[in-house]
C-alpha cells in the first residue's frame, strides 16, 4: 500500500511531501497549482513514464521521487543519473522499463492510472477491450500458460517414468541373468579357504619332511656311532687277544698274501698275453690245420 511520496524538482513542485490516506486520498487546489504533476510524479516512479527530460523543473538539473510503500521505500531519479533504488538497492541501465524488483514490489501498471483527460474508466471501452483490461489484471492467461506448463511437465514426468520403467525392466533383467554370482561368490569363498587350508598343509609337509631328513641323519650318525663302537670294542678285544709274536707273524703273512697276490695279477698278465697270441695264429704249427 502507498504510504507517501516525496517529489523534489518535478514540474511546478520544488519539493513536496504527501502522505495518502489508508482509505482515499483526495488533492484539491486551484487550477495550474499542479494537482496532476502530482499524479505524473507518482505514474513517472512507478511507470517509467513518461521519457526524457521535461517533466524537470525549470533552472534545475535533476528531479527525485520517492515512494514509500509498507516496508519499502523506492526513489526514482533523473538528471546526472538515471536511476532506481530501492532501499539500499541500485539499479541502473534499465532502459524505458521498470526493473523487476521494483515491480514486484509496486504490482501496479497503467490500468492502475486514471488522468484528468481519460475517459470515464471503461465505460467508453468495448466489451473486448474490457475483458483484455480485466485479464492484464488479473492476469487470466497465467491460467492458460500454467496449464499448458503442468501438461508439458505431466508429459516430461510421464517420459522419465517410463524410461525409468525400462530401466528398471532393463537392470532387472541383467540383476537376474546375474543371479549365479552368489553362488560362483561363494564358491570362490570355498576355494580361497581351500587353498589356504592346502598352503598351510604343504608348509606342514616340508617342516615334516625336514624333521623326517634329520631324523634319518641322526639314525645314520647314531649307527654309525654304534658301529664304531661295536667294531672298536672287537679290536679291543683281539688286540688284547693278541701277543707281539702273532702279531710279527699276522704281518709276515700279509707281506707273503701280498707277494702272493702280486704274483697272481703277474700270472693272469701273462696269460692274457699268451691267450691274445693264441687268438692270432690261424693254423697249426706242426699239422698245419685250421685251428
Amino acid at each position: 500500500m502507498l504510504k507517501r511520496i516525496r517529489i523534489k524538482n518535478f514540474q511546478k513542485h520544488d519539493k513536496l511531501d504527501v502522505e495518502f490516506s489508508p482509505n482515499t486520498t483526495t488533492i484539491v487546489g486551484s487550477s495550474d497549482s499542479g494537482k496532476s504533476a502530482v499524479i505524473r510524479a507518482l505514474r513517472w516512479a512507478c511507470l517509467n513514464k513518461p521519457n526524457g527530460n521535461s517533466f524537470i523543473r525549470h533552472g534545475e538539473k535533476s528531479c527525485k521521487v520517492r515512494i514509500e510503500v509498507d516496508d519499502s521505500q523506492i526513489t526514482r531519479t533523473k538528471g546526472s543519473s538515471n536511476s532506481y533504488k530501492l532501499n539500499d538497492i541500485k539499479f541502473e541501465a534499465f532502459g524505458t522499463s521498470v526493473p523487476d524488483e521494483i515491480e514486484d514490489t509496486l504490482k501496479l501498471s497503467d490500468l492502475n492510472f486514471q488522468c484528468q483527460h481519460d475517459t470515464p474508466f471503461w465505460f467508453s471501452e468495448s466489451a473486448g477491450q474490457v475483458s483484455k483490461n480485466l485479464n492484464q489484471i488479473i492476469d487470466l492467461s497465467i491460467i492458460d500458460k500454467t496449464l499448458s506448463e503442468v501438461a508439458s511437465l505431466v508429459r516430461k514426468c510421464k517420459a522419465d517414468v517410463d524410461a525409468t520403467d525400462r530401466a528398471l525392466q532393463a537392470s532387472q533383467e541383467q540383476l537376474n541373468e546375474l543371479e549365479w554370482t552368489k553362488d560362483a561368490a561363494k564358491e570362490f569363498s570355498r576355494i580361497e579357504n581351500l587353498s589356504e587350508d592346502k598352503t598351510s598343509t604343504h608348509k606342514q609337509i616340508q617342516s615334516m619332511q625336514l624333521l623326517i631328513c634329520e631324523l634319518k641323519e641322526a639314525n645314520k650318525k647314531i649307527e654309525s656311532k654304534e658301529q664304531f663302537e661295536n667294531d672298536f670294542n672287537e679290536i679291543e678285544k683281539i688286540s688284547k687277544s693278541i701277543d707281539d709274536s702273532k702279531i710279527t707273524e699276522l704281518s709276515e703273512a700279509i707281506q707273503e698274501h701280498k707277494q702272493i697276490q702280486i704274483s697272481i695279477f703277474n700270472h693272469k698278465a701273462r696269460l692274457s698275453n699268451l691267450q691274445s697270441e693264441l687268438d692270432e695264429i690261424e693254423l697249426c704249427p706242426t699239422c698245419q690245420r685250421p685251428l
